[in-house]
């Protein structure tokens, strides 16, 4: 038994240099997923990160999604597709986390784990409609969206927007007006 325990750390070990090693010459891969609130830099998560998806068992939500084999070298880490299944904040993802692979902000420091654009050619308000779900939905106590004119909505990204996706399920255009991107 303590052979097979041995084995597998030695494994977990090289499974996780080589995935370091991978990021270090694909820069393209620097950030194209969506990380769950606290997560650290994407390479440091890529080593660190133990693969065991408690963050997404404790997700209330249902938003923390575990990368699948066709995500490449980020198998098995956890993402977040807020336009889909928005992040409700509760850092329970956080406090399982033993990897430091997610990690507590100090005192004042925001969660930020994406930024909202809207597009305005999809956008009802930007098309003659009235409509202000989008900022209805926001979260955050200083709504990130304020409105142009006092009718067309726009994202206020500094510090503001924290990339949560409650915006995104809220809109009301056929396909949603607002997409989150990865900061």
């Amino acid at each position: 038994m303590g052979e097979a325990i041995a084995r597998r750390k030695l494994l977990t070990m090289f499974w996780n240099d080589i995935k370091y090693t991978a990021s270090l010459v694909l820069p393209d891969m620097e950030r194209n997923l969506i990380r769950p609130p606290g997560a650290v830099a994407e390479r440091t998560l890529l080593s660190r990160c133990k693969h065991c998806g408690r963050c997404a068992e404790v997700c209330p939500a249902g938003a923390i999604q575990i990368a699948g084999p066709e995500k490449g070298i980020h198998y098995g880490t956890p993402y977040l597709q807020p336009g889909e299944k928005p992040c409700a904040m509760c850092l329970k993802c956080i406090d399982v986390c033993s990897s430091g692979a997610l990690q507590a902000k100090k005192d004042g420091e925001k969660y930020i784990i994406g930024e909202g654009k809207i597009n305005r050619s999809i956008c009802l308000a930007w098309n003659g409609q009235f409509c202000t779900a989008c900022k209805n939905a926001c979260v955050l106590e200083e709504s990130a969206i304020e409105f142009k004119k006092k009718r067309y909505p726009i994202i206020i990204r500094e510090d503001k927007c924290i990339g949560c996706g409650q915006c995104v399920k809220a809109c009301l255009a056929p396909v949603p007006a607002i997409e989150i991107y990865p900061r």
